[in-house]
């Protein structure tokens, strides 16, 4: 029975926009730990056809079919009433020395009482029976005994017993009130939408947690010697970290939503009210991020930042850790690099990513004390020459003025070969790719302040660097008065802490570059048929104390260009294998 009802919860989890009342949440016992939320099957279907249509009408030709097929069938045992119906599930784990194997579940749908009942049990239905509290139990089409009840226009059903009994009590709130507004409003909001008390789990599963961090780790130095010895001691610092910052997280919900304009998900992590990561959130503040707009367009990449100086205080402990190493001299110098940084104050950043010729970045700031950032960048090109993958940095000191930016130069020269690994032996190739993405193996930036702002540009040559300047403080032409880009910006929040905006015509053009560095040829030709007009794809992470709200956006414009643009680049690898 339960895998029948997550087979049909699976076959709707991308393919709708439900409607269901909150009131729902009321009827699933307060004890489950995972709810999911889907809206009807019939209605949605028709969506997500929309969608993939406007992405791939090729595509569409083939899905079509092969959905029809899939769904009809339910949806005409189901009837029209039900098929339309949005569902609410609730599941229970079970604990892996328990005896019971299947996960415990609730199912609720509103509609007519016997109508759901039929439709679930279909024409196996027999030996209906009527308990005391109002529930009746029946034998399901797999010969499992379900039980059935209803409460407030809900009609509640699963396998046990003693859930559909909690459910129907009509003096339980139930699940409801574990869901705060912000986690409510991400697992309804949406087509699909699921919620996990993360808190609950971490109680429950606490051996199974601690275990499978021991062999994930176990599993990453064996990998070691692939990656190099220096690259893995910094992933299983990253992971460490992940897993020692899980137990100040409360619950997750997400949901995602398709329509024939874009898909959309978003989520929150909640995070527990006597955390640090709490305390430190309730100084987080987004931002509008309306200066990013201004920036020029052909690049790759869009980024946008907005930080407080506790909020960043892990990531550049993080960075700076990798950078000059867990010996006491490092840990004190980054210490005192840390300090500059957040001397600074908050931090409102916005810059792009370019991939011709190698990667280059550009960025301004906005900080609280920008002479304190201009001090502390200067600090942190000379640190860099600490790590393991640096051959040189030379650093020069006020090169150049431009509008008021007293410019510094450094030129960082990178060991490729150490950055390979392993991979270096008897492996060329992964050299080319680096070369491909650093250009000449090194990166000169120019960096500097003007008082208000902050700078830091990747050129070839200070004259490079001005005109950068003078593109984002002009704002003329600016990627922002792009369609595509609004498109994308649009369907994601107003106010951000980190937003990034990704072109997918610049994707596939990196891509086809590098495939064709890697198998020592050209780049990949790309159609001429390419849609011209930029089409984004983006995602953005915003702070409050309500923990880490999370959002991602891929509008359909992007479809027609990754499907005109991959195809070219496939093609031209199966033809280098098949060489």
């Amino acid at each position: 029975m339960l895998m029948g009802v997550l087979t049909w919860l699976l076959s709707t989890a991308l393919i709708g926009q439900s409607a269901t009342d909150t009131a729902a949440l009321k009827a699933i016992p307060v004890d489950v730990e995972i709810v999911v939320h889907v809206r009807s099957v019939a209605g949605t279907r028709d969506d997500l056809l929309a969608m993939i249509k406007a992405m791939s009408p090729n595509l569409a030709e083939q899905a079509g079919p092969v959905l029809e097929q899939a769904l009809n069938p339910m949806l005409e045992q189901l009837g029209p009433k039900l098929a339309d119906a949005p569902i609410l599930l609730g599941v229970k784990l079970p604990k892996p020395d328990a005896d019971q194997t299947e996960p415990a579940f609730i199912a609720a749908i509103p509609g007519e009482f016997d109508a759901i009942v039929a439709g679930i049990a279909g024409e196996e239905r027999t030996n209906l029976k009527k308990l005391d509290g109002g529930l009746v139990s029946f034998v399901g089409a797999q010969g499992e005994t379900v039980y059935a009840a209803s409460r407030d226009g809900l009609v509640l059903f699963g396998t046990n017993e003693a859930m559909i009994r909690s459910g129907a009590s009509a003096s339980s709130n139930g699940v409801s009130t574990r869901l705060n507004k912000e986690l409510s409003e991400k697992l309804l909001g949406g087509d699909v939408g699921v919620y996990v008390d993360i808190a609950t789990l971490q109680t429950r599963f606490a051996d199974e947690i601690a275990a499978a961090r021991d062999q994930f780790m176990a599993a990453l130095d064996q990998a070691a010697g692939q990656v190099g010895e220096g690259q893995m001691e910094q992933a299983k610092e990253m992971y460490g970290k992940m897993f020692d910052a899980f137990p100040s997280i409360d619950a997750f919900a997400m949901n995602i939503d398709l329509d024939k304009a874009a898909l959309d998900l978003t989520g929150l992590v909640s995070v527990k009210a006597d955390s640090t990561a709490a305390g430190t959130l309730k100084s987080a503040e987004p931002a509008a991020n309306e200066m990013l707009g201004k920036l020029p367009s052909g690049a790759l990449a869009y980024f946008a930042s907005s930080t407080e100086p506790d909020v960043m205080d892990g990531l550049l402990q993080w960075n700076m850790n990798n950078l000059l190493g867990p010996a006491a001299q490092g840990q004190a110098e980054a210490k005192l690099l840390i300090d500059k940084m957040k001397d600074a104050g908050r931090l409102d950043s916005f810059g792009m990513m370019s991939f011709d010729n190698g990667m280059h970045f550009s960025s301004m700031t906005i900080a609280e004390h920008p002479e304190k950032l201009a001090e502390s960048m200067k600090g942190w090109m000379s640190a860099t020459e600490k790590s393991p993958f640096i051959q040189n940095v030379e650093v020069k000191e006020n090169v150049a003025t431009h509008r008021g930016f007293s410019l510094s130069q450094a030129t960082v020269s990178f060991d490729l070969e150490k950055m390979a690994g392993d991979q270096a032996a008897g492996n060329p190739a992964a050299v080319a790719v680096l070369k491909g993405m650093l250009g000449d193996g090194s990166m000169t930036t120019f960096y500097g302040s003007d008082g208000t702002h902050a700078v830091s540009i990747s050129a070839k040559t200070v004259d490079e660097a001005k005109a950068r300047i003078d593109a984002v403080l002009d704002g003329n032409g600016g990627i922002g008065q792009t369609p595509g880009f609004q498109a994308a910006r649009k369907r994601l929040p107003d106010k951000t802490n980190i937003l990034m905006l990704g072109s997918a015509q610049g994707m596939v053009k990196g891509m086809a570059r590098m495939i064709g560095i890697a198998t020592g040829g050209e780049a990949a030709a790309l159609p001429a048929d390419l849609p011209k007009e930029p089409a984004f794809l983006g995602g953005s992470l915003s702070l409050s104390p309500a923990g880490y709200s999370f959002d991602l956006v891929v509008p359909s414009e992007v479809g027609p260009v990754l499907e005109k643009g991959l195809a070219p680049i496939i093609q031209a690898v199966q033809g280098q294998i098949n060489q």
